[in-house]
């Protein structure tokens, strides 16, 4: 799959910004082993500390890049509206698990 998208030559990183208007584009190539530093300039925009759990995915054609914190965040903005006010999903959960275990 690497090979198609052309993965071998370069890697061009686009980040999504707090800037709608603002998006910054840099060069960088892939090592051995499948290794590729990210900007320091990405990694302080994006706020991404070393040893941080990245989430890696590929739209058109694209490699993202976005820290598990801002995934889980993004995550949680979208199922906010459908849950009621004071309701606790994960509450909830805990419940249900509960309650099958003892059917169990």
């Amino acid at each position: 799959m690497g090979m198609a998208l052309g993965w071998e030559t370069s890697y061009i990183l686009y980040h999504g910004s707090t800037r709608d208007t603002d998006m910054t584009a840099q060069r960088a190539r892939l090592a051995e082993g499948g290794r590729l530093v990210i900007p320091a300039e990405f990694r302080r925009e994006l706020a991404l500390r070393p040893g941080e759990s990245l989430v890696l995915d590929i739209r058109d054609g694209e490699l993202r890049v976005r820290s598990l914190r801002r995934a889980v965040e993004r995550a949680q903005a979208l199922v906010r509206p459908y849950v009621p006010a004071g309701a606790s999903l994960s509450e909830e959960l805990i419940d249900q698990r509960r309650a099958d275990a003892a059917r169990d």
